[in-house]
């Protein structure tokens, strides 16, 4: 099923075509990596698929329920939660699961104090049980144990969890955001160079945090070892547009050097036949 499709998308600045007639399309599960000259699109394409830029012309469609998770390369943040609250509060939905249940249990103890029916007293035991059912779930899938993992494997210290996110540098409060990105677990991630601001011992992580992840994500990386150790697929600005390649950065590597190969003989062939047509024409 596709998670994302771009339809015949363009997009300028100013004068400028950034993109035109541009399509694509991203699959469940799909490990793509996105590559091009510096200056070709790649930040701005992550943007319009992200929601964070919108298209001149052509269409965006994302499938229902799809999450999608977006990692610039630079950020603005302006939280005053703690560390540990801003990833724990990025999932969708469990603040206001955490409030329904608290409306709840006050209503159902102000109407056992109130000698209510058993009829409305059933209803809100019902509601109650199925809020308890449905925060169950989010502990189980998006538990605290895992959001103090997933900041432990990028490097945050236990005293660091209970700290403002605006007391940390721009490199750590990048590693915050990646932080509750990786724990929404988002259908498809957007991931503008995360490497950026990670040490080795939390890019080892990271790399190894990629490897299992089920569902879909684009990569955009200057570390070519590491988006070959992601990837299953690229998709490339070149210069007659942009183009997809089955397997990993060596084998888009070899399949590019391959086509160049064959156009420049077609180039020869040509160069041949003109040459040929030439001194015909001059002998005739």
């Amino acid at each position: 099923m596709s998670l994302l499709v771009l339809e015949n998308a363009g997009l300028s600045f100013g004068d400028r075509d950034i993109f035109s007639e541009l399509d694509l399309r991203i699959s469940e599960g799909e490990r793509i990596g996105l590559v091009g000259p510096n200056g070709s699109g790649k930040s701005t394409l992550m943007k319009v698929m992200g929601s964070h830029q919108a298209l001149d012309k052509g269409k965006l469609q994302v499938s229902r329920g799809a999450r999608i998770g977006y990692l610039p390369q630079d950020i603005e943040l302006t939280s005053e939660l703690s560390l540990r609250d801003y990833v724990l509060s990025s999932v969708p939905g469990r603040s206001e699961l955490d409030e329904q249940l608290e409306a709840c249990e006050a209503e159902l103890e102000a109407a056992t104090s109130n000698g209510s029916d058993d009829e409305l007293m059933m209803e809100l035991a019902t509601t109650l049980s199925d809020l308890h059912e449905r925060i169950d779930h989010f502990e189980r899938f998006y538990s605290e144990h895992e959001a103090m993992r997933i900041l432990g494997g990028l490097g945050f210290e236990a005293s660091d969890r209970d700290r403002g996110m605006g007391e940390f540098s721009g490199g750590w409060k990048m590693r915050g955001v990646l932080a509750a990105l990786l724990f929404q677990q988002p259908d498809l991630m957007l991931l503008d160079e995360p490497t950026n601001h990670l040490d080795m011992p939390s890019v080892s992580w990271f790399s190894e945090f990629l490897k299992r992840y089920k569902r879909s994500f684009i990569l955009i990386s200057h570390d070519r070892e590491f988006l070959n150790e992601q990837i299953s697929k690229v998709v490339s600005f070149e210069v007659e547009g942009l183009r997809s390649y089955r397997g990993d950065y060596e084998a888009y590597k070899k399949q590019r050097a391959e086509e160049a190969e064959i156009l420049a003989n077609k180039a020869e062939n040509l160069a041949r036949e003109r040459e040929h047509m030439q001194k015909f024409i001059d002998r005739f």
